[in-house]
């Protein structure tokens, strides 16, 4: 009878085999660490792993023996130092590709144990680990901070060393959940126009005048320099002066609506708790932004979004409260992981995190997709570290291709900022060791800091309350983020493809935009490693201006009105500067090869985008160049 237990999940398998794309086999070894109960629910998951060639170590966890009249739950939850000392074991005979641990971080405040029953719930709990904070508990209460990034810490030295994530499942029925949806995300779910989405939800820093206008500029150039020219991205500012801000009174069914369209990456940068984030601030009234209740809205319909917060507790999984991250990941219909903080986090440390975090996915890889989300993660922390020189670069020297003709926007350049050192900010050995580190790569290995990371390294040693200790600073975020959900998950990139197009036209006319059939011999950009689709294919090819030159202006607003013609004029700006298409035209493919004519309608003359997506039923492909329109 045992062995028909086996045989759904093996189907199971076949048939998504046949069905969408299978990812290359990876191979290497993986710690699943759980308890035994657990163990049933990640079989489906453990199958498929093993298809891709993985080897699957099981660690199983057990409370610790205690007597009835414990005073803590320290006190029978499987030691973490125990843990990782059968990680640091395993890793010495098997060099791990990654770990996944199944299970919260802590027990919560319902689930307190039965006199009776001292080990209680705890038997499916996997403790986050506790690690000492440098800087940030000058700016909360708490002196310590949860972090997984400790288990994937084989040598001490701060740096993951493997790639690690957690599946936060408090029953068994969760885990199978998030199995699920994983095997959906990676095989089933249809590709689409959505795997070149990006949503930015930027809520109001709440700093100081000065400083919330740089930050929320530094917002809009991480839009305009870090996301490629492919991606089509929406930015929801929660600040009434902004045009990227929508009718306050919507503010909150918008950020709603950006999550369950189904983005390949849906992101937020601000103020936040372990159940709700920031909210925007008017004269006439407050409106939320988000919080933990509207997870039943939540219903993501073209694709699972892997959310990332920049923002404070968002991810305190050793709570005695569940947070949001871990919420939202373990939702069926929700996203299909997300970071997020579970501390007190500073903006320098999270801005240095999203940036590095989008550095690795978009610019530090020629094949998109040949990493896995915990490895892009590791990568990212790894990059988390005092880079030597912030000096100014131009914009052919940072790789910045969205910059005009006698654009600059590295305009932030403190290097001559002097501030006074107090004692308690002196530099630390932390700072010293960072720039020689053994988990920091060699000058050789490392790639040159982006313009943005010089630019918030600058703005960091003018503005940041721990400007001479921005090394600890850095540490304390590497523990901070943690990864929510299966750190070997492929992420759904687009493929990317090359058409043919003039480098200049006239205002007015049309130009022919096209390809012949692909050669399916060469390698392609491909997140699953799979030759180019011939079935046909519906083409969209589109004319859009750079994201520093919107097709309408985009003035800050001066005056705040709540009346239905202020609220009406909010929606359409909002809609308008987030909508960059100026023409578009439509074909089909024949036999891989297609051809459409773009009108060349604008009111300047300049640089602009063309852009291609074709979907099909297999795959989504994306290109972009850029065509000067000239005047006659």
């Amino acid at each position: 009878m045992k062995r028909l237990v086996w045989w759904p999940f093996i189907l199971f398998l076949i048939v998504l085999s046949a069905y969408g794309q299978e990812p290359a086999p990876r191979g290497g070894d993986v710690a699943l660490v759980c308890s035994r109960t657990f163990l049933p629910a990640m079989q489906r998951w453990i199958l498929y792993r093993q298809s891709q060639g993985y080897t699957i170590h099981t660690l199983i966890q057990s409370p610790r023996q205690a007597v009835s009249s414990f005073l803590s739950w320290g006190a029978i939850l499987p030691d973490p130092e125990a843990i990782r000392d059968q990680l640091r074991r395993l890793n010495e005979t098997n060099p791990l590709r990654a770990i996944l641990i199944v299970g919260d971080g802590a027990p919560l405040l319902e689930q307190t144990p039965a006199p009776n029953d001292p080990l209680g719930s705890a038997l499916d709990v996997i403790p986050a680990p506790r690690v000492e904070a440098k800087v940030i508990d000058r700016f909360g209460y708490e002196k310590n901070i949860a972090s997984d990034n400790w288990y994937a810490d084989l040598d001490g030295d701060s740096f993951p060393d493997v790639p690690i994530g957690r599946i936060p499942a408090r029953t068994p029925k969760q885990a199978e959940d998030a199995v699920a949806k994983i095997l959906y995300y990676e095989q089933v779910a249809p590709s689409g126009a959505w795997q070149r989405r990006v949503a930015l939800i930027a809520g109001m820093p709440g700093f100081s005048p000065i400083l919330d206008g740089v930050v929320t500029s530094a917002t809009r150039r991480i839009l305009s320099e870090a996301m490629p020219d492919e991606y089509d991205w929406t930015l929801v500012q929660a600040d009434w002066r902004s045009p990227y801000c929508p009718d306050p009174a919507l503010f909150r069914y918008t950020v709603l609506d950006e999550l369950n369209k189904g983005p390949l990456f849906w992101v937020y940068m601000g103020h936040g708790l372990h159940q709700e984030l920031d909210r925007l601030i008017t004269p006439n009234g407050n409106y939320k932004i988000m919080e933990l209740d509207d997870l039943r809205h939540v219903r993501c319909e073209a694709g699972l979004p892997i959310m990332v917060f920049c923002a404070c507790y968002t991810g305190a999984y050793d709570s005695t409260e569940v947070s949001m991250a871990e919420e939202f990941v373990l939702k069926p219909n929700g996203p299909i992981a997300a970071i997020a903080a579970s501390r007190t986090s500073m903006p320098y440390g999270m801005g240095v995190f999203g940036i590095e975090f989008l550095e690795e996915i978009f610019h530090q890889s020629d094949v998109p997709g040949d990493r896995t989300l915990g490895e892009y993660v590791m990568a990212a922390k790894r990059r988390m570290k005092i880079a030597d020189g912030s000096a100014k670069k131009p914009a052919e020297e940072t790789g910045n291709e969205n910059a005009e003709e006698g654009e600059d926007f590295d305009v932030l350049t403190f290097d001559e900022a002097q501030t006074g050192e107090s004692e308690e900010d002196a530099p630390t050995e932390s700072d010293a060791a960072e720039s020689s580190g053994p988990a920091a790569m060699s000058s050789a290995e490392q790639p040159a800091p982006s313009g943005l990371r010089r630019t918030a390294d600058n703005m960091a040693r003018l503005f940041d309350p721990t400007s001479k200790r921005l090394g600890d600073q850095l540490e304390d975020h590497r523990y901070l983020f943690n990864l929510f959900g299966d750190p070997l998950l492929r992420i759904r990139f687009p493929r990317h493809i090359d058409f043919d197009l003039p480098e200049s036209a006239y205002q007015d006319e049309s130009v022919t935009v096209s390809a012949a059939a692909a050669d399916t011999a060469q390698e392609e950009w491909s997140a699953v490693e799979t030759p180019p689709s011939v079935e046909p294919a519906r083409v969209t090819v589109e004319l859009v201006s750079l994201p520093s030159r919107p097709k309408v202006k985009t003035e800050n607003r001066t005056e705040y009105s709540d009346s239905d013609e202020a609220r009406i004029e909010y929606q359409r700006t909002f809609e308008a500067v987030n909508d960059r298409v100026l023409t578009s035209a439509e074909c089909e493919t024949a036999g891989g090869a297609w051809s459409v004519e773009l009108p060349l309608s604008v009111e300047r003359p300049g640089t602009y985008l063309v852009r291609v997506l074709i979907t099909s039923t297999a795959e989504t492909s994306v290109g972009v160049k850029r065509i000067r329109i000239l005047s006659r």
